[in-house]
């Protein structure tokens, strides 16, 4: 896998193809013994939330790059209504 890091920008490349994500300038991203770092300029609410919004962002992207995603399984969705329950609107 491939992590591209340039400011406010991060691209993930891997077998199952690439993702690309623009970040918030307030959050740094750093790759430090390979693996990446997310810095937060403080421990305001709304740095706490950007860092922890932006850390599962890219978590999801390293995976999706690497594993087969669980929704490309086939699969189909019904809905059916028993007659007991149906409404008659007259």
């Amino acid at each position: 896998m491939k992590v591209t890091l340039s400011p406010g920008h991060v691209k993930v490349e891997g077998p199952k193809g690439q993702l690309e994500r623009t970040l918030p300038g307030d959050i740094t991203v750093k790759q430090a013994d390979g693996e990446l770092v997310f810095e937060r300029p403080s421990d305001d609410f709304r740095h706490r939330a950007l860092h922890g919004l932006v850390r599962s962002l890219v978590a999801n992207m390293v995976e999706g790059v690497e594993k087969d995603s669980p929704r490309t399984s086939s699969w189909s969705a019904s809905a059916t209504v028993s007659p007991s329950r149906a409404r008659s609107w007259s």
